[in-house]
């Protein structure tokens, strides 16, 4: 313990830095890598394939006005569906209640998932870009503190206690180091798979479908929403609501805004 606090107190921030834009950044379906791992301490590599099974189905939630990470002929395209997600009190001009229902008569659920599979694809790459960053900063300090550790061995006192000391910090520094490429090696597979689907072609006119193709009959929508359970859904949330329920022609929806609570199922 006391080895790893003289070495690596200096770089713990950064460390820790780094590994928060993986572990905070990725998210499928609203749940971040970090959250999935913590929940399923004994299953790991379950709960890490469900994550990534949810970023391909449903893509990450939010807008990218909250990040400004999609390109700019996607931010043209999705103007509309930027409008209609955001929260009212995060609107920087006023959006009127009927340009709000307008917009709402033009878009589907699809639109909606297609949306945050596009917003997820361009998370990942500026996870993975802004990941590499840090992880060269934290590769350059590492990599010296080795050289000082193999140089400094022979340093005063007891020689041989100073050598031990000196192949342990050695061996701590370049598994830290080991650790932080297979976390770059992870992230860079994943933006490499999402660069190679062509979800951006569907938005430019030429009719390419989404890839891969998901079966929403089957995998259903999701919805977004900040209310918890058994909370009150706010205008944002209900207008989401009132156009999944006329997509699935479903009751009566234009009395759909009052009365709507989130139900907790056990």
């Amino acid at each position: 313990a006391m080895l790893v606090r003289s070495i690596m107190t200096s770089h713990s921030d950064q460390l820790r830095s780094a590994l928060d834009v993986v572990g905070e950044g990725l998210e499928g379906g609203g749940v971040s890598l970090n959250d999935a791992l913590a929940d399923n301490p004994n299953c790991a590599h379950w709960a890490l394939r469900c994550m990534l099974a949810n970023l391909q189905v449903w893509g990450s939630l939010g807008t990218q006005c909250e990040h400004e990470e999609l390109d700019a002929d996607i931010q043209v395209v999705d103007h509309d569906i930027e409008q209609f997600l955001r929260k009212d009190d995060d609107m920087q001009t006023s959006v009127s209640t009927q340009s709000l229902v307008e917009i709402g008569r033009s878009l589907s659920p699809d639109r909606f998932t297609a949306y945050h599979r596009r917003l997820a694809r361009a998370r990942v790459g500026q996870l993975c870009r802004e990941f590499k960053r840090r992880h060269n900063t934290l590769q350059s300090a590492l990599t010296q503190q080795v050289g000082c550790s193999s140089t400094c061995s022979g340093a005063s006192g007891n020689f041989r206690q100073h050598l031990q000391w000196s192949q342990n910090a050695e061996s701590l520094l370049r598994t830290v180091l080991f650790h932080l490429a297979a976390v770059e090696s992870f992230v860079s597979s994943l933006s490499c798979f999402f660069s190679s689907v062509d979800l951006a072609s569907a938005l430019k006119g030429n009719g390419a479908m989404l890839e891969p193709k998901i079966d929403h009959v089957t995998s259903g929508y999701i919805m977004h929403v900040d209310c918890g359970h058994n909370g009150l859904l706010d205008e944002d949330e209900l207008r989401q609501l009132d156009l999944h329920l006329r997509a699935a022609g479903f009751g009566r929806t234009e009395h759909i805004r009052v009365g709507l609570h989130t139900v907790n199922k056990a």
